[in-house]
């Protein structure tokens, strides 16, 4: 058991929060034709899940899928 906590144990500590916190932050660029096929697998995944809970078809599978469309449409993936 750790009963203190000396400043060499903080600075490790913030050293990597701040590291993973970058980490976290980075992009990857992927092109419109990965982001379409990325909208298509997520949206292919719902309706599967959707027909395993026997609500194929159902209003909030569309909506869902709607969302998901969506979202891709607002950062410029048609």
């Amino acid at each position: 058991m750790i009963t203190e906590a000396t400043q060499k144990d903080w600075t490790n500590f913030w050293e990597e929060s701040t590291m993973n916190a970058t980490a976290t932050k980075t992009r990857e660029n992927i092109s419109i034709d990965e982001a379409r096929q990325l909208r298509d697998e997520i949206i292919e995944q719902i309706e599967v899940a959707f027909a395993i809970w026997g609500d194929e078809d159902c209003f909030e599978q569309r909506a869902i899928s709607s969302l998901i469309s969506d979202s891709f449409v607002d950062k410029g993936v048609m």
